[in-house]
């Protein structure tokens, strides 16, 4: 049986809004506990059996996701 690949978005970092994120397996947490916050990322692909999760303080509060390459 063959492994599949791992698509979770690579290269990410925090531009505003002190994201956090967590890694675990095939599943990528990004957190942040202010009302609006920036995070960068090299490559934003998700494949069937991954999980990305965003944790944010309040459902009014923003997360722009940029997908620099």
């Amino acid at each position: 049986s063959q492994i599949p690949a791992m698509a979770l978005p690579t290269g990410y970092q925090s531009a505003a809004g002190n994201v956090q994120f967590n890694q675990s397996g095939n599943v990528l947490n990004v957190s942040s506990q202010a009302a609006r916050s920036i995070a960068n990322y090299k490559t934003f692909d998700i494949a069937n059996f991954e999980t990305v999760r965003f944790n944010l303080p309040s459902a009014s509060a923003a997360i722009l996701n940029r997908v620099l390459g």
